[in-house]
């Protein structure tokens, strides 16, 4: 799971991850309801992330990568 506070930064994210693995599922989490399950690589927003968290297993991801957490999630998530 990537995670970051941008959806510019998201849209960045995808495509550095397509470049490094390439033929790998990426999932972009959104504002739509649900979540794809049969993803490798899931970038979200924190807030997208948020209203989502909840309904996954705790073991479901992994690694979980947050990008601009110094001005982000300190104080805020």
């Amino acid at each position: 799971l990537f995670l970051c506070d941008r959806n510019e930064l998201r849209r960045q994210a995808a495509a550095a991850f397509a470049a490094l693995l390439p033929g790998q599922p990426l999932v972009l989490v959104g504002d739509e309801e649900g979540l794809e399950l049969g993803g490798c690589v899931y970038l979200a927003t924190y807030p997208s992330m948020m209203k989502r968290y909840a309904g996954l297993d705790p073991g479901f991801f992994d690694l979980v990568l947050f990008d601009e957490s110094h001005r982000s999630i300190y104080q805020g998530w």
